[in-house]
């Protein structure tokens, strides 16, 4: 659709967008449209000697304005086409023209956003106040970089609140860490203990007992048991048979029984670290952007 700009006097279209728009929010606004378009006066200021089309404007116009003010009264921020169409038939606006061209004039002055050439379902919508539509735009942008810094400190507390609560639980699981490896570590001597007297009962069953020729095969067989031992620990932890290895595979296994016995929630504590990472990267990310838009701002300035 295309508007011919015929139905409006600029005079009258400002005189009428001032009477509806009010900016308070954005007090330029009206004074940035009213800039672009040129002030036209009517033919005569003499009102007798007004013509057919200047009373025609003056006339539409006020049923235009009152059409808008009811509308506003409503407390509707914004109505399809055919709604402000029939406001505007209503107060006596039938003119398909008239109707169309009240729409262009009073976007262009900024009483109304309509836009006519948006492809999506914008073009059957006109919004009543400007003012709150620029005041919404304005804060989903987030120009001034409030929001932003709002949500860098709400993540700034919520991460201090996950290290005091980290730090409680690394003292009390450093504690468990430390029993635990200290268990596993009696464990090993045990270990350790039980190969030496396996040596002796060796030694002493071989030189003093019987003789080499019984005890060989008793000592294969006990050294095929080590081999066994070593495959079954691979089987079952995916590690080799190593001194190391068997010691982390114990004191793991000692850690989880000091846990559940002294209620430490482990799964907890994982999922704590996790939020602490990505708290630290969203305090990053947040950082980052409030710095490039702090430069954007000082750059235009």
């Amino acid at each position: 659709m295309v508007f011919s700009p015929r139905f409006f006097a600029p005079a009258m279209a400002n005189r009428l967008a001032a009477s509806l728009f009010r900016p308070k929010h954005f007090p330029s606004t009206l004074a940035c449209a009213a800039r672009l378009y040129p002030v036209a006066s009517f033919h005569t200021t003499s009102p007798a000697h007004l013509s057919a089309k200047d009373v025609h404007i003056a006339a539409t116009a006020d049923s235009v304005r009152k059409a808008v003010e009811e509308l506003k009264e409503g407390g509707s921020f914004k109505v399809s086409v055919d709604e402000y169409f029939k406001a505007l038939e209503k107060h006596g606006v039938t003119k398909k023209d008239d109707k169309f061209d009240s729409l262009y004039h009073l976007h262009r002055s900024g009483a109304i956003l309509h836009f006519h050439n948006a492809k999506d379902g914008m073009k059957d919508t006109v919004f009543l106040r400007p003012d709150e539509v620029m005041k919404s735009f304005m804060e989903a942008v987030d120009v001034s970089g409030e929001k932003m810094q709002a949500a860098l400190d709400k993540v700034k507390g919520d991460l201090e609140a996950v290290k005091k609560e980290l730090d409680q639980l690394f003292s009390v699981k450093n504690k468990l860490d430390r029993s635990a490896k200290l268990q596993a570590n009696v464990v090993l001597s045990g270990g350790f203990l039980f190969v030496v007297a396996q040596w002796l009962l060796m030694a002493r069953l071989t030189w003093w007992e019987f003789s080499w020729d019984i005890m060989e095969p008793i000592t294969f067989f006990v050294t095929s048991a080590t081999g066994i031992v070593g495959y079954t620990f691979f089987l079952a932890t995916k590690q080799d048979f190593e001194y190391g290895n068997i010691f982390e595979v114990v004191a793991r296994r000692k850690m989880r029984k000091l846990y559940a016995k002294h209620n430490f929630d482990y799964d907890h504590f994982k999922h704590l670290l996790e939020d602490k990472k990505e708290m630290e990267r969203e305090v990053r990310r947040l950082q980052k952007r409030i710095a490039e838009n702090t430069f954007g701002q000082a750059k235009h300035e």
